[in-house]
């Protein structure tokens, strides 16, 4: 919740879901981006927790084949963290990422 000079502001989990899912498209080494609940195919949605102002996220990605995969895993971590932070000012306690698979980088 952010308190302004009107009012309260309440911030949903789907409205921190969609940032982290936005923040995991903006890493290219990630090949599963979630669109939605109905699109679950192949994907696991994060998981939200917000509990005392502070936000905790659980990712399930999929890495393209190559990629180097502790150095991405720092970036994802950190772009979430970044993004939430800037966008509804809640603080984030954790980015836990739980790598699933990897995949072959498909050619164009």
């Amino acid at each position: 919740m952010i308190n302004t000079d009107l009012g309260e502001v309440k911030i949903s989990r789907e409205v921190i879901n969609t940032i982290v899912r936005l923040a995991m498209s903006e890493i290219d080494s990630v090949s599963n981006i979630p669109k939605d609940a109905t699109k679950k195919i192949h994907t696991k949605l994060p998981k939200v927790e917000i509990e005392n102002n502070e936000v905790k996220v659980n990712v399930y990605v999929s890495f393209y084949y190559g990629s180097e995969i502790k150095k991405e895993v720092e970036k994802l971590q950190e772009n979430i963290k970044n993004s939430i932070e800037t966008m509804v000012e809640l603080k984030v306690s954790a980015v836990n990422v739980y790598v699933y698979d990897i995949v072959p980088k498909e050619e164009n």
